[in-house]
């Protein structure tokens, strides 16, 4: 069994260029943009309670369980440092921390340094996966914080460390409950597998034990994050058949990561080619008890989706829904990532025929295919040199092995400054400069108890604004988590002029009148003043009292 042993200086640097890399090329650095639209304004009112009253968004924090959002707030008050700049740090520190955790991880199922090292690069590429969530990450949120923990929690598993791995899965809890119970989900069924596996054998009692003084080496670690859910308000969710029209919302709004049924198809075959492309290359290699326990974990993926599907699109259930159990593939894509870098060396060390390794990595790429096309292509160039450099100048012309990994890391960290021109990469909000201009105008200009009526088709103003929002597309998300919020939201938008067609949000937002506006202030009543943003080209009978070009603001009340 594979043992730990300190990192190496050679791998520290390449755990630092991988976290460069992706940091400036592969998944260029975001803030201010998709989860942090929620994530950041919760900061904001955490730390300023007088912020943001009346918001219909800010009151659902409550039916967050993270520590995520306290531990930020206690950072950033106790180093003085701007927002921003906590953010980038602690996004550089968790990247180099996933890269060491998933060269560990592969080092545990493979024994090999160079399959760890392969693997990295495979995961640098982050992309979306089936329920449309990601495996590395561009932003700083609760599920990348937690994303090392993770991985060292499987790792732990693979080495029956029970106590360790379910107490890894305890502390990712208090951070981020919903990965943390696919990953508890993987090590239980894995271990369970195992014990059956052992149930004969004289030290069946003693493995036993520890598996289940891990159970509560876990149970005692998630209590801080049990303590934030046994003392916060209970959100409308009944566990069984959800309140009338809830389906109907998640559906309109969030379809992409609930109803499998509305998935495109393109994005099934896909993963069946990436499985098929594992099974080639390793189908030839006896397993070992490591690989048995990982695929164990992969049944464990397999049935929790089966559950989501059955209880999202057969017998719709509160609970199963809440779960989003299809979020539970990426950890299996993953670990599929390294059996696959495994066959690549396999390969180079002619253990199997070259043409498996072809035709798997054939199979394999589309898996990729959710990202910018030209980072998809940079990822196509990358896999074929690693290929490249293994077969033709390691097989056939001895190089060291390391040159199929530092040589195309290299090439990637070459791409650095022509991806920081192409995306004028900041630090501060990314967002839209015009949009991010209204925002900055609000935050000066209003009192902290002004409203505002926004496009609903242009999110996050919640962002640099630090105001109260009537409503916006993104703000939909939040009904996964209290069954009350939907109704109220949907309400909201179609006084914002939503036809039931997201495709519509613009054209419906032109459409209101004076009326419409005055309306929907009098649905703010905790804002003193209340303003709209228009768009440029929309007119109306309030005063305008800032305009750029691109937006409008008008004061309403």
């Amino acid at each position: 069994m594979f043992k730990t042993t300190p990192i190496r200086i050679q791998e520290t640097g390449f755990f630092a260029l991988l976290t460069l890399a992706s940091v400036f090329v592969a998944n260029p650095y975001a803030f201010g943009l998709d989860n942090h639209f929620i994530t950041l304004p919760f900061i904001w009112e955490k730390a300023y309670p007088e912020l943001f009253p009346g918001d219909l968004v800010i009151a659902e924090m409550q039916y967050f369980y993270t520590w995520f959002l306290d531990g930020i707030v206690w950072l950033w008050k106790t180093t003085g440092l701007k927002l921003e700049i906590l953010f980038f740090g602690l996004h550089l520190l968790i990247g180099f921390l996933t890269f060491w955790a998933f060269f560990y991880l592969a080092r545990v199922i493979s024994g090999s340094r160079a399959v760890a090292a392969v693997a990295c690069m495979l995961l640098l590429f982050g992309t979306k996966t089936i329920g449309y969530v990601g495996t590395i990450e561009s932003q700083l949120m609760e599920r990348t914080v937690v994303l090392p923990l993770e991985f060292l929690a499987l790792a732990w598993m693979l080495q029956r460390r029970w106590i360790m791995a379910f107490g890894a899965t305890g502390l990712a809890f208090c951070i981020h409950p919903l990965s943390s119970f696919y990953i508890g989900g993987m090590i239980a069924f894995a271990g369970l597998y195992f014990l059956w596996t052992k149930r004969q054998e004289p030290l069946f009692k003693r493995q036993a034990g520890h598996f289940t003084l891990g159970i509560m080496a876990g149970a005692v670690a998630a209590i801080p994050g049990l303590y934030l859910k046994a003392h916060s308000a209970e959100p409308v969710m009944p566990i069984g058949v959800p309140l009338p029209g809830w389906l109907e919302i998640l559906e309109l709004r969030s379809s992409y990561h609930v109803f499998p049924f509305d998935w495109p198809i393109d994005g099934w075959f896909r993963a069946a080619a990436f499985w098929m492309a594992v099974w080639i290359v390793n189908r030839s290699r006896k397993n070992r008890e490591v690989d048995r326990m990982v695929i164990a974990a992969w049944c464990a993926v397999g049935l929790m989706a089966v559950f989501g599907m059955v209880f999202s699109e057969f017998f719709p259930l509160s609970l199963p829904i809440q779960f989003q159990f299809f979020r539970s593939y990426p950890f299996a894509f993953m670990l599929g990532m390294i059996f696959l870098a495994r066959g690549m060396v396999r390969a180079v060390h002619q253990r199997i025929p070259v043409w498996h390794i072809l035709v798997a990595s054939a199979l394999a790429l589309p898996a990729w295919l959710e990202m910018d096309l030209s980072k998809y292509g940079a990822m196509v160039f990358i896999w074929a040199l690693m290929l490249g450099i293994g077969l033709y100048g390691v097989r056939k012309r001895q190089w060291p092995l390391r040159r199929m990994i530092i040589l195309p890391l290299v090439f990637v960290l070459m791409l650095a400054p022509a991806s920081i021109n192409l995306s004028h990469f900041q630090l501060t909000n990314q967002q839209d400069p015009q949009w991010v201009a209204v925002q900055q105008w609000a935050r000066k200009s209003t009192p902290p108890d002004a409203g505002f009526i926004v496009p609903p088709a242009e999110r996050g103003f919640r962002v640099d604004s630090h105001r109260t929002v009537f409503v916006d597309w993104n703000d939909g998300t939040q009904n996964f988590f209290n069954q009350e919020f939907g109704q109220a939201w949907l309400a909201r938008m179609q006084m914002a002029g939503f036809n039931g067609n997201p495709a519509d949000m613009k054209r419906g937002f032109q459409s209101l009148v004076t009326p419409k506006f005055l309306a929907i202030a009098e649905n703010m009543p905790a804002s003193g003043q209340v303003y709209a943003v228009l768009y440029g080209d929309m007119r109306s009978g309030f005063p305008t009292v800032f305009e750029n070009g691109k937006y409008r603001v008008v004061r309403v009340r």
